[in-house]
């Protein structure tokens, strides 16, 4: 009846979970198509073949996961574990005007190079990330020599409204040329008192007085 089988998926499901105590039944019921699939893939797997309208074809399965207990089985424990989905949220300006403020705290503590450099990395991750809309992935393919150069747009009085920009080798949700390089701008304060162009300075420097001159902007160093 399919009794093995949903003994192996009960075993997966006792196994910890990335965000709750135990793994999601998304997570578990893949045991449920691995079984089936070595089940169909195997010797006497699959028996006689139904013909359908036009070209789609029924065929008679052996497999344990398609007995009808192991099916009911299935839509029992699905009803008794739930789910629980993690979704994906929007990071509001007070979120990061919090962030920014804990980060700026922590500038002002720290005293050592390598630590001011570790709080500056993530000062201009979130504010430029933020700002200019960059992805996770988008950020780590930012060049540091095109970044650093920019920063002379931030020095006072060259324009009314000085920035910076990222420089982006390689594709991104809007360009998807391959090869290509793109300047993503940045504003150096926004409205808002967001100021990326700070933390973009303070990462670069420290970044050059350990003699950085190259690569990618958040590579570890």
């Amino acid at each position: 009846v399919g009794m093995l089988a949903a003994l192996a998926i009960l075993d997966r499901s006792q196994d910890p979970g990335k965000h709750e105590a135990k793994v999601q039944p998304n997570t578990f019921r893949k045991v449920q198509a691995a079984i089936s699939n070595i089940s169909r893939a195997g010797v006497g797997g699959l028996g006689d073949q139904v013909g359908a309208h036009e070209r789609n074809k029924v065929w008679i399965s052996s497999s344990a996961t398609h007995q009808h207990w192991f099916s009911r089985f299935m839509t029992g424990i699905r009803r008794r574990t739930g789910q629980v989905i993690k979704q994906d949220k929007a990071v509001t300006i007070e979120v990061m005007h919090a962030v920014n403020d804990l980060l700026e705290d922590r500038w002002n503590q720290e005293t050592s190079v390598q630590a001011q450099l570790k709080v500056a990395r993530m000062g201009l991750w979130y504010n430029g990330g933020f700002c200019s809309a960059l992805r996770g992935e988008e950020m780590l393919i930012v060049e540091f020599a095109g970044t650093a150069n920019s920063l002379v747009h931030l020095e006072p009085g060259r324009h009314q409204d000085p920035y910076f920009y990222f420089t982006v080798t390689g594709p991104t949700k809007s360009n998807r040329e391959a090869g290509a390089t793109f300047k993503i701008p940045c504003a150096g304060t926004t409205k808002t008192g967001l100021k990326p162009g700070v933390w973009a300075t303070r990462y670069i420097n420290l970044l050059r007085t350990m003699g950085v001159e190259g690569g990618y902007l958040f590579s570890k160093h």
